[in-house]
C-alpha cells in the first residue's frame, strides 16, 4: 500500500472539489442580489503558514484579513482579492462581514459543506 498517493489523492479530491459560497446579504451586486463569495474547503500549507505567520506575530486582525484575501473566490474559482488590498480591506470594509465569511470559511468540514455547495 503506498500512503504517500493515498494522501495525495484525498488531498487532491478534497482541494479540487466543487466551490462552497458563503451569502452577504449587505452587498448587492449588479443584479440587485446578495454576492457570493466562494472559496475551497481545504487550503495547503503554504496558504496556512502565510496565515499562522501572522497569528504568531501577534497580529490576529492581519490572519483574519489574509485568509478572507488568499480563500475568498470568484464563481469562477479565481482568486478576488491580492495581497495588496490587505490596507484597503483593514481600513474600508465591515470587520464584522469580513469576519463572518472567515468564519464560514474555517468552520466548514466536508460533509457539512454540502448545505453551502454552489
Amino acid at each position: 500500500m503506498n500512503y504517500t498517493n493515498i494522501a495525495k489523492s484525498q488531498f487532491k479530491d478534497r482541494i479540487s472539489g466543487d466551490l462552497l459560497s458563503v451569502d452577504i446579504p449587505e452587498w448587492k451586486g449588479d443584479d440587485g442580489e446578495a454576492v457570493k463569495i466562494y472559496f475551497k474547503a481545504a487550503t495547503n500549507f503554504k496558504i496556512q503558514g502565510q496565515i499562522l505567520r501572522l497569528v504568531n506575530e501577534g497580529k490576529p486582525d492581519e490572519a483574519i484579513i489574509m485568509t478572507f484575501i488568499l480563500r475568498s473566490l470568484d464563481q469562477d474559482g479565481k482568486q478576488i482579492w491580492r495581497k495588496i488590498h490587505m490596507t484597503e480591506i483593514m481600513n474600508e470594509f465591515d470587520p464584522d462581514i469580513v469576519s463572518r465569511v472567515v468564519n464560514a470559511m474555517n468552520e466548514i468540514e466536508p460533509d457539512e459543506g454540502e448545505a453551502l455547495k454552489s
